[in-house]
């Protein structure tokens, strides 16, 4: 049944989603495998911050001594990577509901809206997870207490009110700075609500250590198959996501 599902959700992606997710999973792993992974939680699993007096100092340090263009290019790749085929509808509808003159402007000017939602975002899980790290003093704790958050989350009835929202499609308008005005707020609508279901996911990834790219590739497949979910009442009940649920 899941995998089923997986490959109905990719053969309906739109083609250069899935080649743009491409891109981001061969950035990913040239950085897994090739040069390195910027964790944001394990790159300090080897450094002793025991002589520094409290979490404040030790965010200070790791601050100045971290690469934030490293930092910040891994969480772009993630992105790419991650959420390009799970916008396959929201891309699909902007296109349609566009003039055909204003497609790409309404595509640029939602893409614009959405990484910058999802960067802001990526700041505070970074700083989520960085502080957790340091408070635990063990990456392995880090994690597990991050998967333990993203499993919670995801049966919570506040992830299925953010996943509902998720499939909601705004009224576009066609012309002027109207138009452009609903693509940006479209993209706004988009990762706000995106974010919100998959938020907890992202923040365990960052304290995936070693296991960084092949988390990231499960967490992904959950997601979109995920995301092929009918709406449900918010409750706390089993996701989609997992092989013994029956959609009544």
């Amino acid at each position: 049944m899941l995998p089923a599902i997986l490959r109905a959700a990719l053969l309906s992606c739109p083609r250069p989603l899935l080649l743009i997710s491409m891109a981001g999973w061969l950035g990913l792993a040239a950085l897994q495998f090739g040069v390195r992974v910027p964790e944001y939680c394990g790159n300090l699993a080897n450094i002793d911050l025991a002589y520094l007096a409290n979490i404040g100092d030790r965010l200070v340090f790791v601050w100045h001594t971290t690469s934030k263009p490293a930092m910040m290019a891994n969480w772009l790749l993630m992105l790419l990577a991650m959420m390009s085929p799970l916008l396959a509808q929201e891309i699909t509808y902007l296109w349609q509901r566009s003039l055909a003159r204003r497609r790409l402007r309404a595509l640029l000017l939602f893409a614009i809206a959405y990484l910058l939602i999802w960067s802001l975002a990526g700041a505070f899980i970074m700083l989520a997870s960085l502080v957790l790290r340091l408070a635990t003093g063990d990456i392995r704790w880090c994690f597990a207490i991050l998967l333990a958050l993203a499993l919670l989350w995801q049966i919570s009835p506040a992830k299925q009110y953010c996943l509902n929202r998720c499939h909601s499609r705004p009224r576009l308008a066609a012309f002027g700075w109207q138009a452009d005005r609903d693509s940006l707020r479209y993209g706004l609508q988009a990762a706000f609500w995106c974010g919100g279901t998959c938020w907890a996911w992202m923040l365990a990834a960052t304290a995936a250590g070693p296991a960084h790219f092949p988390f990231m590739l499960i967490t992904s497949a959950w997601l979109l198959i995920d995301r092929q979910a009918p709406g449900r009442v918010p409750a706390w009940q089993l996701p989609y996501s997992l092989r013994w649920y029956r959609p009544a």
